[in-house]
């Protein structure tokens, strides 16, 4: 007879291997250094092999090992980002992401983006965003994967508010027929494939804003 395997012992099991990853990660023995210097566009540095996710069966084919530059001369926000995601910290690191994306767009004063300015979002930094949650989460998270799903739902380069919705019920952002605010998202390990990154609704100033942001990610070959 097949043993039963409480829910219980399921998630005391999970916890398990979270905490030996971030005995892993936190080890200074072990844990990779980071560089203080700035990095040009053309040095890299490879991601770490150990996953935020390590209970997690991975159901997307994993994409090949990032390049991890920084973004900006003064600070390296990507560097920052992976720390965060590596460290369990996902609100943390989706609220960095909002802040690189304002950044790279040039609009951290107004804290939003429109239609117009998807189009700013240079591919070579979408590309390592997306590479890092995908890394981090070992293939559970990232733009990527939000598209992938999106797409298996029957979405097309233009927004329809039904699959829109299907959708968010799909990673978890909508419920009961409502949409989440952003403080009720789940910010663990637990929660739904696709789930992040979200950067809030008020982020991106419109509704169906990801099959926008799908234009883009094509058109950057991601």
């Amino acid at each position: 007879m097949a043993k039963i395997i409480t829910k219980k012992k399921a998630k005391s099991s999970r916890r398990c291997n979270w905490r030996q990853a971030r005995k892993i990660i936190l080890d200074p023995a072990k844990k990779e250094q980071l560089p203080t210097a700035k990095v040009s566009q053309n040095s890299v540095k490879k991601a770490p092999k150990t996953s935020i996710i390590q209970s997690r069966k991975q159901t997307i084919k994993p994409q090949e090992s990032s390049q991890i530059v920084a973004i900006y001369n003064s600070e390296d926000d990507c560097i920052k980002l992976r720390e965060l995601l590596m460290l369990g910290k996902l609100k943390e690191a989706d609220q960095k992401t909002a802040q690189i994306i304002l950044k790279l767009t040039n609009r951290e004063k107004q804290g939003c983006l429109y239609q117009e300015h998807l189009a700013d979002l240079p591919c070579h930094q979408l590309k390592i965003i997306n590479q890092i949650w995908y890394e981090a989460s070992n293939g559970y998270f990232g733009f990527s994967v939000q598209k992938k799903l999106y797409q298996d739902l029957g979405g097309k380069h233009y927004y329809d508010p039904k699959i829109w919705c299907a959708f968010g019920e799909k990673v978890g952002w909508r419920k009961n027929d409502n949409w989440l605010s952003y403080t009720d998202l789940n910010f663990n390990l637990w929660a739904p494939q696709g789930h992040l990154p979200m950067l809030g609704m008020q982020f991106w100033g419109l509704r169906g804003w990801l099959t926008l942001l799908i234009n883009r990610l094509n058109s950057c070959q991601i």
